[in-house]
Order: structure tokens, then sequence, then C-alpha cells
């Protein structure tokens, strides 16, 4: 596992093939990967919230003019899906589906630079092309990124292409530093709505040090 760092932000390279494998027989990422031991607290408020359609398609305006990417969206993961913006309809994936999930479980952000060269989705439909997709093909690149509120993850920002990336220090560079600012506009808008409901907040497990600075990554 390699560290690429940038000015603005961290993201952590798959490519080594040391990483814990997929379901060979489904093809579907590991569910219990997804399944953080804080995830209860996390869902109170990805329900408080209840994000509609309307604010993901405003997000995904957002991302698309920075990001020239064929697959660019925001997605918001609850307890069985995970749901985002793609080519102006609503998509829900089945969350043990989700090429996602390894973000919520660490709370960081991550760059796969081949799919098929990352044993833990390799064999995931979405990369393999067998099986159902939204996509217009099969993954071959993924960045994605935390969306935190009070330090748990809500949702992702994530970018995909249908080619494996080859990047230079220079476009790396350019991609972190975008998806660090993307990301963080898009934790203001779900902070200013979180706003709203500020006098009826849920109540949560006090969080340990650790979880105070997961996602201080941005």
């Amino acid at each position: 596992m390699d560290m690429i760092q940038s000015d603005d932000a961290k993201f952590l390279e798959h490519v080594d093939n040391k990483s814990k494998k997929s379901n060979e027989s489904s093809g579907s990422t590991d569910v219990s990967l997804d399944l953080a031991w804080d995830d209860p607290w996390r869902l109170s408020w990805v329900q408080k919230l209840a994000l509609k359609d309307e604010t993901l398609y405003f997000l995904n305006e957002i991302a698309k003019k920075e990001l020239k990417y064929p697959v660019m969206a925001v997605s918001w993961i609850d307890e069985s899906s995970q749901r985002f913006q793609y080519k102006g309809q609503t998509v829900s994936l089945p969350r043990h589906k989700s090429l996602c999930g390894y973000v919520v479980a660490s709370k960081e952000p991550l760059i796969v630079l081949d799919t098929l060269e990352d044993d833990r989705f390799k064999n995931h439909p979405l990369v393999t092309g067998k099986g159902n997709s939204p996509f217009d093909g099969p993954i071959r690149f993924l960045a994605s990124a935390p969306i935190c509120h009070d330090g748990y993850v809500l949702g992702t920002m994530f970018a995909a292409d249908y080619a494996p990336h080859h990047p230079s220090p220079e476009d790396m560079k350019f991609l972190t530093s975008h998806m660090h600012a993307l990301a963080s506009t898009a934790v203001i808008i779900v902070e200013g709505s979180f706003a709203d409901f500020k006098e009826d907040e849920p109540e949560v497990k006090p969080k340990s040090f650790w979880q105070w600075i997961a996602c201080g990554c941005w």
C-alpha cells in the first residue's frame, strides 16, 4: 500500500495485491469491511438528514464542472444502499455491492488506479462487467473521498473511469486537491442542512480521541 500525498490531502493507493480479498463466488465487496463499529450512530445522522435527490443532483452538477470523468457523483450511503445521481437518474446500489464501502469503514480517501490489480475489486461485477450495472462499462479506475459530519462518513464524492489510470505527479496533485475541495463543499452544504435540526440532534455514543480525528485527513 502506497501513500500518495499532496499539499491538501492524502490518499491511499491500493495497487499491490496485498489487500483483503473480495468474495470471489459473488464478486461483491465483503460487507463486513463496510460495517464500521460505529455504523448505528452514523446511520442516525444519515436518517436524520434524509438527503433529497435534488440535493444530490445539485452536488453532482458542482462536481462535474470541476472534474471530467465518465462517472462523477456524490453518493449517500444508508443501512442498505448507496444512492447517487448518474446521467440525470437516481441510482441505488445494494450497499454490499458498493465500491465506496471501504471509505465508510476506514474514513479515509481512496484511489485505485487499476481495479483489476486490486484483490478487493478485481472480481466485483462492476469491474468484471458481469451482471447488471448502471454504468456504461466495467469500472477500471476509482477515486472516492469521504463526506463527513461529526466524525461520521455519511457519503462519498467519487470519480470513476472505464480505463486504468497512470497519472503523473502533477495529475495526481490536481485530482487530490480537487477531490478535497469538492468533498469540503459537500460537507458545508450537508452541515447547513443539519443546522435546521440542531435542537433535536440524536444522542450519540461519546467518541474516542481517534474517532474525533478520523476524518481529519481533509
